[in-house]
């Protein structure tokens, strides 16, 4: 098991018997490698090839839709299948006609020696809305801006299911941007509330999984996380994000919770 971490993606590399490598972590836009100069587009984009090249399937927060994916993996003669459903709820204050809930949260099939698999999502979001994201966000009771998607795949009579969540940390990011918070009660009694609903949904998606992936996980839930994958009889493995816009070490974190089948 290996973690990787550059400019564009901070992944954990999982190299299991019967599925391969599977690679989960945080990504950077895809839109944005074409705002890169030359010699640094070159560099961000071997290293995404030749992660994708490694691995059987690719999970996590990519932050971008899957039609930008598809772009990057055609540019790139990759040939993989995304999974995905709407995942995203964005900050927008002023919201005058319907608009598109992103699938930021996906998963990217390289093995083609895979037949069978389905994602799920623990929070089911529709295709479009008419109100603010956020607002949206807070009436169905979610305590992140991004909701838990399930992969369930079989190779060969083998199982395994696969969870990717970003739980955010609007304490934290809301320091620097501002639409990070939007829609969150950040004094310390509303993250209080916030992480009790999300130690709830944490701990339902490990029950249903044998690999969990969360990023942005504020130092302050560590403990239950922990706490969380002990009572499961899990393994945890926690890094820190790196935050890529500014020279910034966070104290947000990426978790690995995984079955100790898959070291």
């Amino acid at each position: 098991m290996r973690y990787i971490k550059n400019s564009f993606f901070e992944v954990f590399s999982i190299n299991t018997p019967s599925f391969g490598v599977i690679s989960l972590g945080y990504f950077n836009a895809f839109k944005s490698i074409d705002l890169l100069e030359p010699k640094e587009k070159s560099i961000v984009q071997g290293n995404i090839v030749s992660l994708f090249k490694k691995s059987s399937i690719v999970a996590g927060d990519l932050n971008s839709t899957p039609f930008k994916i598809n772009e990057f993996l055609e540019r790139n003669s990759l040939t993989g299948f995304i999974l995905s459903t709407p995942s995203y709820l964005f900050p927008k204050k002023y919201v005058r006609k319907e608009v598109d809930l992103p699938a930021f949260d996906n998963f990217i099939i390289f093995d083609k020696s895979l037949k069978k698999y389905s994602i799920s999502s623990l929070i089911k979001l529709p295709k479009k809305i008419k109100i603010n994201p956020r607002r949206y966000m807070k009436q169905i009771g979610s305590p992140s801006d991004h909701i838990p998607i399930i992969g369930s795949f079989n190779k060969n009579g083998m199982n395994i299911k696969i969870s990717i969540y970003n739980v955010a940390d609007p304490v934290f990011w809301g320091k620097y941007y501002d639409s990070t918070k939007q829609g969150f009660d950040i004094s310390q009694k509303g993250e209080a509330k916030r992480q009790i609903i999300l130690s709830h949904l944490v701990k339902k998606v490990v029950k249903k999984t044998d690999l969990s992936f969360f990023t942005e996980v504020p130092e302050s839930f560590i403990s239950k996380i922990k706490e969380i994958s002990k009572k499961l009889n899990r393994e945890t493995l926690i890094k820190d994000t790196l935050y890529t816009g500014k020279v910034l070490k966070s104290i947000s974190k990426n978790i690995l919770i995984y079955n100790k089948n898959f070291k």
